[in-house]
């Protein structure tokens, strides 16, 4: 399966938001995607195949259910839904060298730093490139991964999916809490670039967000709990 951030930005120049899904939705702990940026490619897998088999896109139907205690599989698959073709931007680096890719650890205490407490940081790209299942990270690994991802539920009941990217974070408001997922792409960001993670070549680029037409990209000073905490669905709906 593709990282679900390659998906969130492959929105560069590919109408992203065009499918509707129908998302399955059931129990299960906080969800999160890994990745970020245009579209990876892997084979598919049982796993795949089932939860493609739950996601439904059509073009007349309601938007999808957003729960706050969507599963991984759940909120993976949600992602799926937004998928889109892959484009390179400028600065394309090799992840496997980049001296900015923090260790699991690192993200861990950062992500604490940030607010967002007692949260799973996942992954679903090894450093090298390779591709296993989306999955939690131990918060003592000193492990690298090229993309880091946790979900976070805001005060105001939005379901956020929050990237680290070449160290660089990004946040996605998937939609509120019980209804649906917003209708177009709004991506956050503290620099004037959105960081993409490309799977398919274990590659880095950045897109100026001036550059990226198909969502909203909104620079803030910094991705924290305080500032997410901030967005109630209203605002987010009309950016």
């Amino acid at each position: 399966m593709q990282s679900n951030a390659n998906r969130i930005v492959a929105l560069v120049g590919a109408g992203l938001f065009a499918a509707v899904v129908a998302l399955v939705v059931g129990s299960g702990g906080s969800g999160g995607g890994g990745g970020g940026a245009p579209a990876a490619t892997t084979p598919a897998t049982d796993t795949q195949t089932q939860q493609e088999a739950d996601v439904q896109t059509t073009g007349d139907s309601g938007g999808s259910s957003v729960e706050k205690d969507m599963s991984l599989d759940e909120f993976e698959a949600l992602l799926d839904a937004y998928d889109a073709g892959g484009e390179t931007g400028q600065n394309a680096r090799d992840a496997a060298s980049s001296p900015d890719v923090p260790a699991t650890n690192v993200v861990y205490q950062q992500v604490a730093e940030r607010g967002f407490g007692d949260v799973e940081v996942q992954a679903d790209f090894a450093l090298d490139g390779s591709y296993a299942d989306l999955h939690a990270l131990d918060a003592a690994s000193t492990e690298r991964y090229p993309s880091y991802a946790i979900t976070y539920v805001s005060s105001q009941d939005v379901l956020w999916a929050v990237y680290v990217n070449d160290g660089c974070y990004l946040a996605v408001p998937i939609g509120a809490v019980g209804g649906e997922a917003f209708a177009r792409q709004i991506i956050l960001t503290e620099t004037d670039v959105i960081t993409q993670y490309d799977g398919s070549k274990n590659q880095f680029s950045d897109f100026a967000i001036t550059d990226i037409a198909d969502a909203t990209c909104v620079k803030v000073d910094r991705i924290d709990r305080a500032t997410l905490d901030s967005y109630a669905p209203a605002q987010l709906e009309a950016l």
